[in-house]
């Protein structure tokens, strides 16, 4: 920013279509492309496997996975202290009226994914779900949490609204900062950049898609040659350039927007499109009291 390094990036987020090949095969489905196809997925499960899962809205970053990926304008950072927030659109209705249909039939359950019930109840049992980058390592190929066997995890492109190009919601990702105070600028600075850019590091160990491009290559290539993958990771890669742009970082959390505005309300089974006005308010209020003005 204005010719300078302020902080770099550890790791992408994108959101791909995270699913277990082998159910998948042994049920007769196959990966959906489309947000249609997703949620008439979500209702075929519903019906002939209950119990099974197409998804989650149990974890605050559940308008990054959906509603940034349906190109919901209810975080767009226009500048440094601006933001637009609309969320009574018709792509944030379509997001809000698909998720409301898979959490009543019980293929999106409102369970965190790091919780032990999560993993008791659903280990074996995610279809498929629309997941940043770093599921891979935290989530299916983790034996403290669903701990997918070997072969069966495949990853698909994030999917598409019908007549519409695939665009992804960002899941976090981290971000090494260093602080002007330090007494140890040099030395921090090259701590910041080794772990952001050694092999040693975002190649050998890291369980997220790095934001280095020459060390993501080599990721690509060393978890392609595990052997643990149902597919290839193409579909990781071509993400990356999906990120929509009508949504952004600001100073406050979209997060905790959510987890303190929506997720009580998910839980007592209110409807998402209903909540739509009511998650717009605690956006705008959030927004202004940290500075921004609002359009």
């Amino acid at each position: 920013m204005d010719g300078k390094v302020h902080c770099l990036r550890n790791d992408l987020a994108q959101v791909v279509l995270w699913h277990d090949k082998s159910l998948l095969d042994e049920f007769g489905y196959t990966v959906p492309t489309t947000w249609e196809q997703y949620q008439e997925l979500g209702e075929r499960v519903a019906r002939e496997h209950p119990g099974y899962i197409v998804g989650t809205v149990g974890d605050a970053w559940t308008p990054e996975t959906y509603f940034w990926g349906s190109r919901c304008r209810a975080n767009d950072i226009t500048g440094p202290r601006s933001v637009t927030v609309r969320t009574g659109t018709p792509e944030c209705r379509r997001a809000a009226a698909m998720l409301d249909t898979l959490i009543k039939n019980g293929t999106t359950p409102a369970i965190s994914v790091f919780t032990p019930e999560f993993v008791k109840q659903y280990s074996g049992k995610v279809l498929v779900m629309p997941g940043p980058a770093w599921y891979a390592g935290a989530i299916f190929n983790n034996p403290q949490s669903l701990d997918v066997p070997k072969g069966r995890l495949g990853v698909a492109a994030p999917p598409a609204w019908q007549g519409e190009s695939a665009v992804t919601g960002n899941v976090g990702g981290g971000t090494w900062f260093i602080s002007s105070h330090s007494k140890n600028l040099k030395a921090a600075s090259r701590f910041a950049e080794f772990v952001t850019t050694a092999d040693d590091y975002q190649v050998n160990v890291a369980p997220g898609y790095p934001a280095f491009a020459a060390a993501a290559d080599k990721w690509i290539k060393k978890q392609e040659s595990s052997g643990y993958y149902a597919t290839g990771l193409q579909p990781i890669i071509t993400a990356g350039t999906q990120i929509w742009d009508g949504w952004g970082s600001g100073l406050f959390s979209q997060e905790a927007i959510w987890a303190k505005t929506m997720t009580p309300a998910i839980a007592e089974g209110k409807s998402l499109v209903d909540l739509l006005p009511t998650w717009e308010t605690a956006i705008r209020n959030q927004a202004r009291v940290d500075g921004y003005t609002v359009d």
